[in-house]
């Protein structure tokens, strides 16, 4: 039943990314937010409603590829050095003799990785204060990923990782859905 909750919440925050369609910073910025709000939701819905965690990796995958897009795009090397990064990624991955969900969890973390770092480097490209609620919530992100992951160990303390899981996933998702709409900046005016 918490899990239903959880994605109502999610629910609720793409629904909120979908309405500030006037207030964006730009609007490739706000399309490449929404679309990977979208994308979280759908990932949420298979992960948490109907339980199938390979095609809730999938689409998390697509989450950060747009994420990561949205951040290189305000970088000049960003998208040449993760072309590369990827490139070295799939062919590793492609050899591999892991399980498909191990061998999607690599691609993810990669991904994720890839998205945060862009993040920070492309957060002085936004106005205030959505130069840090951008990373900030790209942070926790990685923050809940790395609970998820050890979640998954054969541990005692899985309960406690799960309730970590959640202390950061749903800021991330409230930062990340505010981060395209343009706010009142608090810095005085020249």
């Amino acid at each position: 039943m918490l899990d239903k909750v959880f994605f109502a919440a999610v629910a609720a925050l793409c629904a909120l990314s979908l309405s500030y369609r006037s207030f964006a910073i730009d609007r490739l910025d706000a399309m490449l937010s929404k679309s990977a709000m979208a994308f979280t939701l759908a990932a949420d819905f298979c992960m948490l409603v109907i339980y199938n965690n390979t095609a809730g990796l999938i689409f998390f995958c697509i989450v950060q590829t747009i994420y990561h897009a949205r951040y290189a795009r305000l970088i000049k090397t960003a998208p040449l050095v993760a072309f590369q990064v990827a490139a070295g990624v799939a062919a590793a991955l492609g050899l591999s003799m892991l399980s498909l969900h191990y061998r999607l969890s690599a691609a993810y973390a990669a991904a994720l990785i890839f998205s945060v770092s862009a993040s920070v480097f492309a957060s002085k490209k936004y106005p205030r204060p959505n130069r840090i609620i951008t990373p900030l919530g790209m942070i926790l992100f990685l923050l809940c990923d790395l609970f998820v992951g050890l979640y998954n160990l054969p541990t005692n303390f899985s309960s406690v990782f799960q309730i970590f899981i959640w202390v950061f996933y749903l800021p991330s998702q409230c930062l990340l859905a505010v981060s395209g709409m343009k706010m009142k900046s608090t810095e005085a005016k020249t």
